[in-house]
């Protein structure tokens, strides 16, 4: 895995998994042109959410360019304006979690991370029910 200025790109696939459940999957190298046609659909989607819940799966990301971070600073910014506390992380590389809670950090919304999808999907169960954490 790698942080760095490479013309590699991959994908970051942004869906809906229920009324309040967004989700993004990111595999192979994220630049900036990746995450800026990703940023319209997941904009769309957050736009019409109530406190949503953030499940974000990196386990397929190779790595990414540092200039993703400025933009996906944004996509946290909206993700809270529209009421979100809660991004679920799905990785099992530290470099993208610790991205993921710097940027979450600058505007108040709680990152967990887990290493299994299973877990995490528990995790957002749970929040979206208004319960605890299980997990």
């Amino acid at each position: 895995m790698s942080v760095s200025h490479s013309p590699k790109s991959g994908s970051i696939v942004v869906q809906t998994l229920g009324p309040r459940l967004i989700s993004t999957t990111f595999s192979g190298h994220t630049n900036r042109v990746v995450a800026e046609d990703a940023w319209q659909k997941f904009r769309t989607f957050v736009a019409t959410m109530d406190a949503p819940v953030w499940l974000s799966d990196s386990r397929s990301l190779t790595g990414f360019d540092p200039n993703t971070l400025t933009l996906g600073a944004r996509w946290f910014s909206l993700f809270r304006e529209r009421g979100g506390k809660d991004c679920i992380v799905v990785s099992q590389w530290p470099v993208a979690v610790m991205a993921a809670s710097t940027m979450a950090l600058g505007v108040g919304i709680r990152v967990r991370s887990y290493a299994t999808l299973d877990e995490a999907k528990l995790t957002a169960s749970s929040l979206l029910r208004g319960e605890p954490s299980v997990v």
